[in-house]
């Protein structure tokens, strides 16, 4: 956030632009379609136009490493999900998708916290031990980089078939497909008690906690142990610590189970679990709403472009976005 751009900025130019409404051709301004679904070239604006660059550049950022001119001082962020901070937001958001969120319902109280937490990291001094410095950035990409494409592919597969004779095989896959993403975590000595059971009540999956207890902590554990790092850590870095480690918690709670499962019962007979399954792993992805997975399915062509008409703005979409 620049708060003062008369401090460390220079100005590079002042420029008398032209008007981006003011047609470079001849002749009057075509009127403008109206708001609806088209296509380009047709009763639609050409994906050339003005109102469509802004967008198209700002895209260039949307993912991973986004702008690369701007460094992120991670010590200092604050967050309007830090629920400590900002709970009158909670109630707003649920149940809701992560493009619905706003921060209307912030109450009086919690934006004057805003303001003095604000202040506050704005006056702390930047100067860390390069010793106790966490690359937050490189540790949220290593989580992604790991699970994103491989969910996706996992929900693929439970998807492939819901009633099917050829249920066993769709479990198996996928069972398959779990047991390689678990496989740095997967002890010798961890194996079921009742391997093989049918039994239609739940199975204790104690027997699994070691794999998953290795999957939740395998990339956080030297930031709680070691004594220099966590103690040299910040609000804003002790907030996205925990988020690290809800997120991992959270996805390796899902995967063991689903492993654990497979392993305890006869993936021959038990056709529920496709279902189980299923649930579980899409209620994961919506729990994780990763920007890498918003996204159109399938992806837009360069001819399609949509208008949002009942809040009268445009949004063209283009596969950059």
């Amino acid at each position: 956030m620049l708060c003062d751009f008369t401090e460390g900025v220079e100005t590079v130019s002042f420029l008398n632009l032209a008007d981006p409404l003011q047609p470079d051709l001849p002749g009057p301004p075509p009127a403008l379609p109206p708001y609806n679904l088209s296509v380009a070239g047709a009763d639609g604006p050409p994906v050339d136009g003005e109102g469509y660059r802004v967008i198209e550049s700002g895209s260039w950022h949307n993912h991973f490493p986004g702008d690369t001119r701007i460094k992120i001082d991670y010590s200092k962020l604050i967050s309007f999900y830090d629920t400590s901070l900002f709970p009158s937001l909670q109630e707003a958001r649920r149940n809701q998708t992560r493009l619905k969120h706003r921060l209307d319902t912030l109450s009086t109280a919690d934006a004057q916290v805003f303001e003095a937490r604000l202040a506050e990291v704005l006056q702390q001094d930047s100067a860390r031990h390069s010793a106790n410095e966490v690359d937050w950035q490189s540790l949220f990409k290593v989580i992604q980089n790991r699970y994103a494409e491989r969910l996706e592919l996992l929900h693929y597969i439970l998807n492939s078939t819901i009633i099917s004779d050829d249920h066993p095989t769709v479990l198996k896959r996928a069972h398959g497909h779990v047991r390689g993403m678990l496989l740095p975590y997967i002890l010798q000595s961890a194996v079921p008690v009742e391997a093989g059971s049918i039994s239609s009540q739940p199975l204790n999956h104690s027997w699994a906690a070691p794999v998953f207890e290795l999957c939740a902590t395998t990339h956080i554990k030297h930031l709680q142990i070691d004594p220099d790092i966590s103690h040299a850590l910040t609000h804003s870095e002790r907030l996205l610590l925990a988020s690290v480690k809800g997120v991992s918690k959270e996805i390796c709670r899902v995967l063991v189970g689903i492993w654990a499962e497979g392993k305890e019962k006869n993936l021959e007979t038990s056709k529920d679990l496709l279902l189980q399954w299923k649930a579980s792993v899409e209620n994961l992805m919506a729990w994780l709403d990763w920007t890498l997975w918003v996204r159109c399915r399938p992806a837009c062509t360069y001819e399609v472009v949509f208008f949002r008409s009942s809040q009268h703005r445009q949004f063209i979409h283009s596969p950059l976005n």
